[in-house]
């Protein structure tokens, strides 16, 4: 082809058509929207196989272009045939990189060591054999009973008193026989016996919960051999994913502190199916990120799932103590005395309160009233500041906007008193009547202001909901 660069476009990538809009990919902040004038062009671009970049340019402004690439919208290089176990998932790849083929190569090439293969461990197992981990190791000494099936996966009534490793091996194999499956019926007894099984290993699932020292023992062994992992499990009704561990990014098991000698009196630990299923959907997407590379958001967070109301709640952790095992040290706590100068909030407060003085000083006293002109409109020029500081937090940006608009009729109140009281005729009430009028004129003045600021307030809403679907519609039309 005559460009350098050609495209074709994602498969996966959703289109659809509503009313007079044209909408590719669905959640919000990875849309792309073309008014129905364009619904030739996008038949045009679905029905090539390879678009070079000069036709695409003939068809849409080099900024949706632009756009469309960044969106992965539109792929470098010509389509490829959909075929195969993993074609679905090459298409999730296809939206979070720009190298797909370079994700599935490192699952092929990860090696994943599932330690207990339960409820957590069987679903995890599952999930890393669908996506196509190479190796999997799996280890527990247990054999299937009766009261696993409500939450295991892969075993069945005609399992009962079978190894669990085996039966769950046998069955990953024939689900998916390009995958190695090795199997350990043993029993961990100690530090030394993790340590045995991690060279080689790019990922431990921590899926035992005996003996007491279990946890430990992974914790230690993994951080110094620098293999990460993950684990969770159940409290009472709600499902807890994490604290893991991801060599370099977070802090270790051992850094919230010993909790002392914990030993079980009483009680099995209650479990449920869909709960299993919401927590090892989660442990899964964890492992994914981290062999990958790509899990440095989840550290140091523990997700729990609260089944009374349906909710993800996200706890963030902080070393408690000084560890002996990877050497992480608590944050100091910030000095209330710290100066504030680096507080990106407090620094344009200061500036809008600095501008609104000088504001005052000009209009009321050097009788500019210009300014105060340009100062209002100074307050709408500053919308993408407002949010940006905010990061695009809807109702973090509009408390701003009220604080600023009051802080501004605020302001402008005070310059109005100020020029009252410099005017040659301003005088004190002198009787009960002039003191009646001056009421209402206090009052009248008060509920112009708050009336102001509901004005202003909404026109800040406004033109922050409406200004960027106004450029995007003018960019269209280029």
């Amino acid at each position: 082809m005559s460009s350098a660069k050609s495209y074709h476009f994602n498969p996966f990538s959703f289109v659809t058509r509503i009313n007079d809009e044209i909408l590719i990919n669905t959640v919000p902040h990875n849309r792309v929207t073309f008014s129905a004038d364009f619904q030739p062009v996008i038949d045009f671009f679905l029905q090539k196989e390879e678009l070079s970049e000069t036709e695409i340019l003939k068809c849409i402004a080099p900024s949706r272009l632009e756009e469309l690439v960044s969106k992965r919208i539109l792929l470098e290089g010509p389509a490829q045939k959909l075929a195969g176990r993993y074609s679905r998932q090459h298409g999730y790849f296809t939206m979070i990189s720009e190298q797909p083929e370079a994700v599935q190569e490192k699952l092929q090439c990860s090696h994943a060591l599932i330690l207990g293969v339960g409820a957590i461990g069987s679903h995890i197992c599952w999930n890393l054999a669908a996506i196509g981990v190479g190796k999997i190791t799996l280890l527990d000494f247990d054999t299937i009973e009766e009261s696993n099936f409500n939450r295991q996966l892969m075993y069945t009534p005609k399992d009962i008193d079978r190894v669990k490793v085996e039966v769950l091996a046998q069955r990953i194999r024939e689900f998916n026989p390009e995958i190695e499956v090795v199997t350990l019926n043993r029993k961990i007894t100690c530090q030394a016996d993790v340590e045995a099984l991690l060279p080689g290993v790019n990922l431990v699932v921590k899926a035992i919960d005996s003996p007491e020292e279990s946890m430990a023992w992974v914790n230690i062994a993994c951080v110094q051999a620098e293999v990460p992992y993950v684990t969770g499990g159940f409290l009472d009704y709600t499902a807890v994913a994490g604290p893991n561990y991801i060599p370099g990014k977070s802090s270790c098991f051992a850094c919230q502190g010993d909790a002392g000698d914990v030993k079980r009196i009483h009680g099995t630990g209650p479990t449920f199916g869909p709960l299993t299923t919401l927590v090892t959907s989660m442990l899964s997407m964890i492992a994914f990120k981290i062999l990958i590379g790509k899990a440095d958001g989840y550290a140091n967070k523990v997700y729990m799932y609260n089944a009374d109301n349906g909710s993800w709640d996200m706890e963030q952790v902080t070393p408690a103590v000084t560890c002996q095992v990877c050497g992480t040290t608590p944050a100091k706590p910030a000095e209330d005395t710290a100066p504030m100068v680096n507080n990106p909030l407090v620094m344009f407060r200061s500036l809008f309160v600095a501008v609104l003085v000088l504001t005052v000083i000009l209009g009321e006293i050097y009788q500019q009233p210009l300014v105060g002109v340009m100062t209002f409109f100074g307050i709408f020029i500053a919308i993408p500041v407002v949010k940006k500081i905010h990061a695009d937090n809807l109702l973090k940006t509009r408390r701003e906007f009220f604080v600023m608009t009051c802080i501004y009729i605020g302001f402008s109140l005070v310059g109005l008193v100020i020029g009252n009281i410099s005017d040659d005729s301003f005088a004190l009430p002198t009787s009960l009547r002039t003191v009646f009028e001056t009421i209402q004129l206090v009052s009248a003045t008060i509920i112009q202001a708050t009336i102001s600021i509901a004005i202003i307030f909404l026109s800040l809403c406004g033109v922050m909901e409406y200004a960027p679907k106004v450029v995007n519609f003018l960019n269209e039309d280029l």
